[in-house]
C-alpha cells in the first residue's frame, strides 16, 4: 500500500498521471522502496570492499572476495576457499593427536558405539564455496571480524 508520504515525495518530481505509472511499476518490482528510492534518485549503491575478512560460524575467519550485489533482493554474494575435512565417529578415549587424513580408518567406530564422539580431520583439499547474506548481515560479519582484530591487538 502506498502512502501519502510516499506519494507526496513523488509528487515533487512527477504529475499526478507519472506516479500511477511508477507505482505500478514499483510495486511489480518487490521492493516497492527501492523503486521509490530510484525515482526520486535518492538510491545510493552501497559499496564492498573486492576482499574482506569475515567471520563465519563463530571463531572461523576467512579472506572472501566479494561477486556481486543484488540491490532488488538485498543479497551480496561472496566466495571464499576452506579446506575439506572428513568427519567420523571415534572412541571418546582415543588419542587425537595421532589421527590424520591418511589413518582416520584406523579410529574410526560405529555410529551407535556407545563410548564415541564426532571428531574431525583436515583432508588437505580445498573446494571453493559460493555463499550470500543480506547486505545488514555481510556488514555484520566484516564488523565482527574487525571488532576480534582490534580486541587481540
Amino acid at each position: 500500500m502506498i502512502t501519502s508520504i510516499e506519494r507526496t515525495a513523488l509528487s515533487t518530481k512527477y504529475s499526478a498521471e507519472q506516479i500511477d505509472g511508477i507505482m505500478e511499476i514499483a510495486f511489480a518490482t518487490g521492493n516497492l522502496r527501492l523503486a521509490i528510492e530510484i525515482a526520486l534518485d535518492l538510491y545510493q549503491e552501497p559499496t564492498f570492499q573486492q576482499y574482506s575478512m569475515l567471520n563465519l560460524r563463530g571463531e572461523q575467519k576467512v579472506e572472501c572476495e566479494f561477486i556481486r550485489y543484488d540491490k532488488w533482493i538485498d543479497k551480496v554474494w561472496f566466495e571464499y576457499t576452506i579446506e575439506k575435512t572428513c568427519e567420523f565417529r571415534i572412541d571418546k578415549d582415543a588419542d587425537t593427536s595421532m589421527i590424520t587424513y591418511e589413518n582416520y580408518k584406523e579410529y574410526e567406530v560405529d555410529y551407535n558405539h556407545e563410548n564415541s564422539k564426532w571428531f574431525t580431520v583436515p583432508t588437505g583439499q580445498t573446494k571453493v564455496v559460493t555463499d550470500s547474506v543480506s547486505q545488514t548481515r555481510y556488514y555484520e560479519m566484516v564488523k565482527m571480524h574487525l571488532d576480534t582484530y582490534q580486541l587481540a591487538c
